[in-house]
């Protein structure tokens, strides 16, 4: 009857203890913070147009961006913004209007204006036509452009440049024949 009771108490202790009673506490960490990632999606580069695309997993306003083509050539994309909201939301579009030159350019999107020579500013780049453009040299010291590339054209106004959403490259680009800007 000892044993038997000896038993009873051992197997009660065993099997009221499981694995949640632990003096360890336990923290979960909060889920990985998401990361956007601004690009230039589509250049209408007769008509005017530029789209961007939040291709990250986190929203971001972008209206403290800036747009460049070159020396003296950039606006603040929260001061041409037509729907006066320009926080994109995760695969979300961003239509802007901004004169561009004719067949022959190249367009920068930079986090900040506070220095458009410094690659570290530049999120994206872009240029198109048979030259290079003022700020390729700013794209190719960051590592998002390949020197002396652009993307060809035939310079129709109903034409724009579209990006695949992989690479840094020309060869990433294609020529559309009809605009496919989001609006």
């Amino acid at each position: 009857m000892k044993k038997l009771a000896s038993l009873l108490v051992i197997a009660g202790i065993l099997f009221s203890c499981s694995e949640d009673d632990s003096d360890e506490i336990i923290i979960t960490p909060p889920p990985p913070a998401g990361e956007a990632n601004v690009v230039i999606n589509e250049v209408a580069y007769l008509s005017g147009e530029v789209e961007l695309i939040n291709a990250g997993d986190a929203a971001m306003d972008v209206s403290n961006y800036f747009l460049c083509l070159g020396p003296g050539t950039y606006v603040q994309v929260g001061n041409i913004v037509s729907s006066g909201d320009a926080n994109l939301a995760p695969g979300a579009f961003l239509v802007l209007d901004y004169a561009m030159p004719n067949a022959t350019g190249g367009l920068g999107l930079y986090r900040n204006n506070s220095d458009f020579t410094d690659p570290s500013t530049l999120a994206d780049f872009v240029q198109w036509g048979n030259a290079g453009s003022a700020r390729e040299n700013v794209a190719v010291a960051a590592g998002i452009w390949t020197d002396g590339e652009f993307v060809p054209v035939v310079g129709s106004d109903s034409n724009s440049i579209v990006f695949d959403g992989n690479g840094n490259a020309a060869s990433d680009w294609t020529e559309t024949t009809t605009v496919t800007i989001k609006n």
